[in-house]
């Protein structure tokens, strides 16, 4: 059995997941306030350094055209992605003006934006995993580690600073994600929070090519997730009328989640063949190998964006463990849930890697593991609440934090740079 089932006191066996008192909202305010200030500032520095290059020349392209035109146009088999981007870019540009800094400031409000979002996912997230005992100091504290690893991250950092749709693609994967944990454990407004998630969802595929393979891992997540739900009932029912009982609940526990998940399916449909016309485009453009070499290129360059070009391979491949190894702890001790999350992170990663593998150019590359990379951030905000010694969560809080001031250093030294066209 790929998954355990929960303690009795973890805390989706209640309605509520953290404490609400007024200390528990201080803590809350206080931390998010000092992070997203970081955040922003690093986002905002030198925001007009330079001037725009070609795709976010593309982007002010698009958002010039009228708004039926945009939507054409984008399905076009040379445009990477879809509309949604392009037309809160118009809607941006009608307010603010199209200079070289306006254009790219949207990106950069919504990176600050993605700072609360990584907090609120880490706190849902403990709802899953941890007892409902630590929940009211783990989670304020798990939440803040992961929105600081976010705001300090030099890839993230770089995204707010284009004319881009990554940090729109970001933040509605993880409110996606957040969503459907929400609705999973929902026990009444269940309705609302499904309808709220298949919107994200939705918005999340029309947004960026990726979002369907985020929209995908978190079908798996939720499959997982209610396989669980539906077997605890199951094994709590003694009498056969109890199980006749639980078996009904557990078809309506399945109903809503099904009808969300056909309904996002079904709005995707009419940009399918785009989707699909534009993968073929990008992977004729031109010939790039993927390469063991380059895989540890681009899974340390997303670790560690913006360090040294000439970094060693054996100093790729700790990192790259390291990874793998964070995997493999939440996997072992996250419960259910745990399992989730790996799936998360893993599945896009997947999908990139074997695209990359079949097509002749490469796609494998650090600037597109931008939302696997927000599921490592997650994982480390939990990791050091997934230890029951003391001594172990001291541990893995201090070699976070010194992962924290060496991304935050090499964000610092990449903005000073004269930003390099990457995306």
């Amino acid at each position: 059995m790929i998954y355990r089932q929960p303690a009795d006191d973890v805390g989706i066996m209640d309605s509520e997941y953290f404490s609400t008192t007024p200390g528990s909202r201080r803590l809350t305010i206080g931390i998010l306030g000092a992070v997203m200030l970081l955040g922003a500032i690093l986002r905002l520095w030198e925001l007009g350094g330079s001037s725009l290059w070609m795709d976010e020349a593309l982007s002010w392209r698009l958002q010039s055209f009228p708004a039926l035109q945009l939507v054409s146009r984008s399905g076009e088999p040379t445009t990477c992605h879809p509309p949604v981007y392009f037309l809160l870019l118009k809607a941006w540009t009608a307010v603010w003006g199209d200079t070289d800094v306006t254009l790219r400031a949207l990106s950069s409000v919504i990176g600050i934006l993605l700072i609360p979002a990584m907090y609120f996912w880490a706190m849902e997230a403990c709802a899953w995993v941890l007892p409902q005992r630590e929940l009211s100091t783990a989670g304020p504290l798990a939440g803040g580690t992961a929105a600081m690893i976010v705001a300090c991250n030099p890839l993230q950092v770089y995204l707010s600073q284009q004319a881009r749709g990554y940090t729109l693609t970001a933040v509605l994967a993880v409110m996606s994600a957040t969503l459907l944990l929400r609705a999973l454990r929902a026990t009444d407004r269940a309705v609302a929070w499904w309808s709220c998630w298949s919107i994200a969802a939705a918005l999340l595929c029309y947004t960026s090519n990726l979002g369907p393979l985020t929209v995908a891992a978190e079908v798996l997540v939720a499959g997982i997730l209610l396989c669980g739900q539906i077997l605890t009932k199951l094994g709590a029912a003694d009498e056969l009328a109890a199980n006749v009982e639980v078996g009904t609940r557990s078809r309506q526990t399945l109903l809503l989640p099904v009808i969300a998940m056909t309904a996002v399916a079904i709005s995707y449909l009419p940009w399918l063949a785009n989707a699909f016309g534009q993968a073929k485009t990008l992977s004729e453009s031109f010939h790039q190998d993927l390469t063991w070499k380059t895989f540890l290129s681009a899974m340390y360059g997303a670790i560690f964006f913006g360090a040294k070009r000439d970094t060693s391979v054996w100093t790729q491949g700790v990192a790259v463990a390291a990874v793998l190894g964070l995997h493999f702890v939440v996997w072992r001790n996250g419960r259910q849930a745990g399992v989730s999350l790996v799936l998360w992170s893993l599945f896009p990663l997947w999908v990139l890697l074997s695209f990359s593998l079949i097509s002749t150019r490469s796609i494998f590359l650090a600037r597109y593991l931008f939302i696997p990379q927000l599921g490592w951030a997650l994982m480390l905000g939990l990791v050091p609440f997934l230890f029951r010694r003391i001594q172990f969560r001291i541990l893995a809080l201090g070699a976070i934090f010194a992962f924290v001031g060496t991304t935050l250093m090499l964000t610092i030294e990449h903005v000073k740079r004269e930003r390099e066209p990457g995306m």
